[in-house]
């Protein structure tokens, strides 16, 4: 049987809810989210703004984190992500909290936002509904509405795009002219590229997932990268059904890096996998680093992977290495033999919350 059809057989076996479907449409979710984000305006606030939190949880928070990486390089505003119940104690009236929650249900996040208004900062919400909605619509609190019926992790472009562009309405971050072009038409052809029918030599993100199959993933990459390699983390655990660590470079190398000495002597050098997440942008030092580390790596025998950002926008190259962490994982579900869409662990302790409440 030829590899891809076994590919496509596989896919049609254990994929039962068709998250190749929602994958493959991704562009599509970005253009709706962009049209969102144009539609929203944000009353106007009745202190001046000083900093900006954004509470959330899981898949509702890592788009907060490239929010604020793309704000470190073009802003002025300070910008934090909590993923907590509470917030910080500087946050008061002249803070912007988002609540961040896809079903609107998520606890930690309808606790933020009850903390916020009591420490009477302005606060605007975007979920699909639940809880978070029905709460905001009682306090005239501001709501971006995105569409639901879908894992949260697969609604990245929803729950970050709108408010990118609502900042860049604002003048709170700076883009590259036509960064959203340029992810558009990045993210159309790699769609393609990495989709089930294109062959195995030219679909990186299959060939890379059947090289991953049985090793434990452990992913580098500087800080500037620290929102891609928490993508790429939480979508090896929720899709794949597997472990996988992350570490910042050059932070790793001040503790981490001595931790892999008795790699070998554990008999470990087959079962775990390093991936380097670079980016042309990486401080020269870092870039040196990551070379020091893999002699470090080929001398107890471990392999590295390395995995290059694309594109000119910093938008673009977030996100670049963002779809194939994404089909990565996907490809890695289908061959473990598992559905990627269920989380039943996560099912299970939000059961046994529910009953301790």
């Amino acid at each position: 049987m030829a590899e891809g059809q076994m590919i496509k057989e596989k896919i049609d076996r254990f994929d039962v809810s068709r998250m190749i479907d929602l994958l493959n449409s991704f562009p599509h979710q970005i253009e709706e989210a962009i049209a969102l984000g144009e539609r929203f305006n944000l009353p106007n606030p009745k202190k001046e703004i000083r900093q900006v939190v954004l509470a959330g949880m899981g898949g509702s928070a890592i788009g907060g984190n490239l929010l604020q990486r793309l704000m470190f390089s073009a802003s002025s505003l300070p910008m934090t992500v909590m993923r907590y119940y509470e917030l910080p104690a500087w946050v008061n009236e002249n803070s912007l909290v988002i609540l961040s929650s896809f079903s609107g249900n998520t606890e930690e996040t309808l606790s933020a936002f009850k903390q916020a208004g009591l420490r009477k900062a302005q606060r605007l919400c975007i979920t699909s509904g639940g809880q978070l909605a029905q709460m905001a619509a009682e306090q005239d609190v501001p709501v971006i509405k995105i569409p639901g019926g879908r894992p949260p992790r697969t609604a990245l472009g929803y729950l970050m795009i709108p408010i990118l562009v609502l900042f860049a309405k604002l003048g709170w971050v700076k883009l590259v002219p036509d960064s959203f072009n340029e992810l558009l038409t990045y993210l159309h052809r790699k769609v393609e590229e990495f989709a089930p029918d294109n062959d195995h030599e030219g679909n990186l993100a299959l060939r890379t997932a059947q090289q991953l199959c049985n090793r434990l993933p452990i992913i580098y990459n500087s800080v500037m990268l620290e929102p891609v390699g928490l993508r790429w983390k939480g979508q090896f655990s929720e899709n794949s059904k597997i472990l996988a660590f992350q570490n910042n470079v050059p932070e790793m190398n001040h503790n981490e890096i001595v931790g892999w000495e008795r790699v070998g002597k554990l008999g470990m050098q087959s079962l775990v996998q390093v991936i380097y997440l670079c980016d042309k942008e990486d401080h020269p030092r870092v870039q040196t680093r990551l070379e020091v580390m893999k002699e470090i790596f080929h001398l107890n025998n471990v392999q590295v992977m390395e995995f290059f950002s694309e594109g000119e926008s910093l938008l673009a190259r977030l996100f670049s290495l963002i779809i194939l962490g994404d089909y990565i994982s996907y490809y890695l579900a289908i061959l473990n033999d598992v559905d990627p869409t269920p989380i039943r662990n996560i099912d299970l302790l939000k059961q046994h919350l529910a009953q301790r409440n």
